[in-house]
């Protein structure tokens, strides 16, 4: 035999104390559990915390006169202070006329590229509906072709509107705004900018 009688009896002691001593380990003897945070959070998690509010915006801008250049533009708006948020915008617009010189009638060609670096400003904000007024400079770079040359023109642009949300982040917009950086019947004092855009 492996073992006696009396080992078996000691061994069966030995086995017995141990199993004893193991259950009665209080639990703060117990390994601490290690506390895992993921290195990266994860995309849908920082969704949930909250968006950025960072906006873009497709934009046209019609001229109170129609005999002046209508503008396309794209704008990109995000939050730098509580109910506003800073806008940069850039827009571009052409148009062709017969021009009559002393050489006889030519077709003009005028291009306007106006830019534009400013702050909205949000009055009141529902569930669906925004109201702002907004304000900046703008400087307008304003080519003649049949002159071969361009002139620039730097000034203030004020104005106020509202976005309507259309749901799934996007909305749509309008304002009505003022122009100091004209150039002489080539740029319009006055639009009307409607358009689209979309939150991220």
């Amino acid at each position: 035999m492996l073992f006696s009688k009396k080992g078996r009896v000691i061994t069966g002691l030995l086995v017995f104390a141990a199993l004893s001593f193991i259950a009665a380990t209080p639990s703060w003897a117990e390994p601490a559990k290690p506390i895992l945070r993921p290195l990266i959070t994860p995309k849908g998690a920082k969704q949930a915390e909250g968006k950025s509010n960072s906006s873009a915006d497709l934009v046209m801008m019609l001229p109170s006169d129609t005999k002046l250049i209508t503008l396309f533009g794209v704008g990109y708006q995000t939050p730098v202070a509580k109910n506003t948020e800073l806008r940069i915008e850039a827009a571009y617009g052409t148009k062709s006329a017969n021009v009559t010189t002393l050489a006889g009638p030519v077709k003009a060609t005028v291009t306007s590229i106006p830019l534009f670096v400013g702050a909205r400003y949000a009055f009141s904000k529902s569930k669906n509906f925004l109201i702002f007024g907004e304000g900046g400079v703008e400087y307008n770079m304003v080519a003649l072709n049949y002159k071969s040359q361009s002139t620039s023109a730097t000034g203030l642009t004020l104005g106020g509107g509202g976005d309507y949300f259309l749901g799934n982040n996007f909305f749509a917009t309008g304002s009505l705004r003022f122009h100091t950086a004209t150039v002489s019947n080539t740029t319009p004092s006055i639009t009307l900018a409607v358009g689209v855009g979309m939150k991220f």
